[in-house]
């Protein structure tokens, strides 16, 4: 047993591992400032379709879709510590020139740059989780970590909205300057994030892969089919989670008859409620996936979330939409644990940040297309459409999976 996975069965939440939660947490806030109204920046600079706030999502997609395979690859050579502490690094310093942005396709530019920070840091950190715990462990760390992810998402928009409103409505400033006020706080939480990653973050050690190991996939046999279909739910996952929440942001201003203002204090509440919801699901989820049963877990919650997902545009108020998007994130969380613990669990320790970096591939080729498609059927057909493709794509995904795919008992983990 190596070092780590030694320390790991003295107990479940290593120094690691709580490092790399509070690092998670930082950068989540930092991330989480300027969603609410990153979109109608968008507008003020410029933009004047849907599809163009859609390119900015993509454009931080693309580029992060980009770094995670070659990035999560490095991390399996050098160690996941000097990659995740400067892919944070590299989020922050990209996240300070937005206040500066005079046109929407700065906000594109700038996003993309975060994107490769974004695209060092999460499959490092997590093969770096799977690394320091034992198989059956997993499920419960990673909803610990989730947890942390989770309440940075809870605080961030809530954050700032009121950096925002504070700006806006007692400093006095104009609308789009109250919007730069939340970036440079955004900068300072990633850059407190990598020094904390930096500092902390230990690991065990390493077993480097051979050219030979790398060549293909290098799952087991048994596991092939379970890796494909779990690649094809990551991209169903990507694609239904990353456009509802620009969405959103126009739904409330063209149907809903929202002001700008208060659609982003609308917003924040959402993002306030959904994280919250998530939070509290991750580790009693994670504690359930360890017992057993995870495709059912994986299936009861992308199904329920589909249902509150299609719900969302025939709500009549914004109360019933925020309630709505609560009730989506707590079966997104049970989800979540059960699904990154089987696709960890069936990864060779020694190419865990390879594999870890194409299942966030697919992902991001889903959340890529999905603004795009997303404002699109939303700029020229139907305003709801968006919502029931999100549902029905997720869902079919997940039930591919339940059919082909298999959940690894503990004694076939890592073969």
């Amino acid at each position: 047993m190596s070092r780590c996975g030694e320390e790991a069965s003295g107990r479940l939440y290593g120094g690691s591992v709580l490092a790399l939660s509070v690092a998670a947490v930082n950068v989540m806030i930092g991330f989480g400032l300027f969603m609410p109204f990153l979109p109608y920046y968008a507008t003020l600079l410029g933009a004047t379709l849907g599809i163009q706030v859609g390119a900015i999502a993509s454009g931080f997609m693309l580029t992060r879709g980009l770094a995670v395979t070659p990035f999560g690859r490095l991390s399996d050579k050098i160690g996941r510590r000097p990659i995740i502490a400067l892919g944070l690094l590299i989020y922050a310093g990209s996240t300070l020139p937005f206040p500066f942005a005079t046109d929407w396709t700065h906000l594109l530019i700038f996003r993309a740059m975060q994107g490769v920070g974004a695209g060092m840091f999460w499959p490092a950190a997590t093969a770096l989780i799977a690394d320091s715990v034992l198989p059956g462990q997993r499920g419960r760390a990673l909803g610990f970590f989730n947890t942390w992810v989770m309440v940075g998402i809870v605080l961030g928009p809530a954050l700032g909205g009121a950096i925002q409103f504070y700006g806006f409505e007692v400093l006095g400033l104009s609308e789009i300057d109250s919007y730069r006020i939340p970036f440079y706080f955004g900068g300072i939480f990633s850059a407190v994030s990598s020094v904390i990653a930096f500092i902390f973050i230990k690991e065990g050690s390493r077993r480097v892969a051979s050219h030979s190991s790398t060549r293909g996939l290098g799952i087991a046999k048994p596991f092939k089919k379970t890796f494909r279909t779990l690649l094809a739910v990551r991209f169903a996952n990507g694609f239904a989670l990353i456009f509802i929440q620009p969405v959103l942001a126009f739904y409330f201003r063209d149907v809903l008859g929202l002001e700008r203002t208060d659609a982003v204090l609308w917003l924040a509440a959402s993002f306030f409620v959904s994280g919250l919801a998530g939070a509290a699901v991750q580790l009693p989820a994670g504690n359930l996936a360890d017992r057993g049963g995870r495709k059912k877990l994986m299936l009861i919650g992308v199904l329920a979330a589909s249902v509150a997902t299609i719900l969302i545009p025939l709500a009549g108020g914004v109360l019933i939409i925020v309630a709505l998007m609560g009730l989506r994130a707590a079966f997104m969380g049970l989800y979540q644990p059960s699904s990154l613990s089987i696709q960890e669990d069936i990864m060779p320790r020694n190419i865990r940040g390879k594999l870890t970096g194409v299942t966030e591939a697919f992902w991001n080729m889903g959340a890529i297309s999905g603004p795009l498609f997303g404002f699109f059927l939303y700029d020229y057909f139907d305003k709801a459409f968006p919502f029931y493709a999100s549902a029905m794509i997720f869902a079919a995904s997940i039930i591919a999976f339940t059919v082909w795919g298999k959940d690894p008992k503990v004694e076939e983990s890592e073969l």
